[in-house]
């Protein structure tokens, strides 16, 4: 799935496992595509795992991971997990870092949810 604040990909290697990349700097619109993407009647793609990559301080990548911790974690500990060091990319040479995010479909669906519902009372 594709939009303007992410794309979204079901993994080569697992369909358990979605890649989320090029995202853009609204954490919360990229967590909104990915909650349409697994929720929506139309077009739900189950899976257990969110992962992404990015610069390993600042970026995107870094504001999506503090979204999920800031707002996921507090009730489900121990679901979301970061490489324990950052590595250079040898393309560009930035450092970069992976996260892994174990999906609490109960919790997620609901402030996906709640999203979508003041999205269509906004219009």
């Amino acid at each position: 799935m594709d939009n303007e604040h992410c794309r979204i990909a079901t993994s080569y290697t697992s369909c358990a496992i979605l890649e989320v990349y090029q995202l853009s700097e609204d954490p919360a619109k990229v967590m909104y595509a990915l909650g349409t993407n697994l929720y929506h009647p139309a077009r739900g793609q189950p899976a257990a795992f969110m992962m992404f990559s990015g610069l390993a301080k600042g970026g995107n990548a870094s504001l999506l991971a503090k979204f999920v911790t800031d707002t996921f974690l507090g009730t489900m500990p121990g679901t979301f997990h970061c490489h324990p060091h950052a590595v250079e990319n040898p393309k560009t040479s930035n450092l970069i870092n992976w996260w892994i995010w174990e999906i609490p479909h109960e919790i997620f669906k609901a402030w996906w949810k709640a999203e979508r519902i003041k999205k269509i009372k906004a219009t």
